[in-house]
């Protein structure tokens, strides 16, 4: 007789029966789970034959073996999400598409030689099989599906820079190529050229003083935060102080320009001496706006907080003086 790929169990009449395919669950009924290219000799024909997988059902002799001969794209992101065409033959009463153990989100028959399917989320090197009422396609080299990870970032060089930005460095990690963003916290880089899938060079933008992380982003995903990724920005720095003037009693509204501010209301700290500065509203880390407290009448170097980061005196630039 001829060569039947069988799905789980058989009900037969008699006769000699041989079958070749996908084994897992000992689908193929000759003593064993593994897989096989080749005809094997199916044993104890005569009724129903119980395979390990469980379950009986009727296979029609001669029902055609699905065959997956292409996989486009063949790889995708760990998510998930890929649209998938899958071709082959015998393809036109699929009813279920796997990539590797796990089934996919989605999928439409196009024709007998052509499936379209959406990839789940998984990881590594899977094989696409597509299972029909007869059996369940052989894998094999071509229908092959790659998982491909999201960038991962081991190391930052150097690791600190001016809060003003300009700042050379070079990122390394894993899964880099075909960046399409880099990131200094929420801030994107000024600019980034990337050297291989282990290392790129991006220039710092302006930032807030302190430590923030850096990001990549791929077709494939976002790096995941972590202590190897982080930036420091140096401290804050007053550039100018518009105007540089005012009364003892206080209250003058006062323009401050620099770099590593921390833009928002209350979120940076001015301090004429000891006493600080009220209303205070950054617009960004290179300007913010405040109101001048009571002082003597004198100069003194005005100070800029962010966090526990204080500005390096700076004269005259950082100079106040009260009349």
């Amino acid at each position: 007789m001829g060569y039947y790929a069988i799905h789980q169990s058989i009900t037969l009449s008699g006769g000699s029966v041989e079958a070749w395919g996908y084994n897992p669950d000992g689908q193929l009924g000759n003593g064993s789970n593994l897989n096989s290219a080749v005809p094997a000799a199916i044993s104890g024909l005569g009724g129903v034959v119980r395979i390990a997988g469980g379950g009986a059902h009727s296979l029609s002799l001669g029902a055609p073996l699905p065959t997956v001969t292409a996989v486009a794209p063949s790889f995708g992101p760990q998510q998930g999400g890929t649209r998938v065409t899958i071709s082959g033959v015998n393809l036109g009463e699929v009813n279920g598409v796997r990539f590797g153990a796990d089934a996919a989100s989605a999928f439409t028959i196009d024709s007998a030689t052509s499936i379209s399917a959406t990839s789940p989320a998984g990881s590594g090197v899977v094989d696409v099989t597509v299972t029909t009422p007869a059996s369940t396609s052989f894998p094999g080299a071509a229908d092959r599906f790659s998982y491909i990870p999201p960038p991962a970032i081991a190391k930052v060089t150097p690791k600190k820079g001016p809060a003003a930005g300009g700042t050379s460095v070079t990122i390394g990690g894993t899964s880099l190529a075909g960046a399409t963003a880099v990131s200094f916290g929420a801030i994107p880089a000024l600019s980034f050229t990337v050297n291989s899938a282990t290392s790129i060079s991006a220039v710092a933008p302006a930032g807030t003083a302190g430590p923030v992380d850096l990001s990549v982003t791929t077709p494939y995903g976002t790096s995941a935060i972590a202590t190897s990724d982080i930036f420091k920005y140096e401290l804050p720095a007053i550039t100018s102080l518009t105007p540089n003037v005012g009364l003892v009693a206080g209250g003058t509204t006062v323009t401050a320009t620099g770099s590593g501010f921390a833009p928002g209301f209350g979120a940076t700290a001015f301090k004429f001496g000891k006493a600080l500065a009220t209303s205070v509203t950054c617009e960004s880390t290179a300007s913010c706006t405040f109101t001048t407290p009571a002082g003597k009448p004198g100069t003194l170097d005005v100070g800029a907080i962010v966090g526990k980061l204080k500005s390096a005196e700076a004269p005259p630039a950082d100079l106040f003086t009260y009349e």
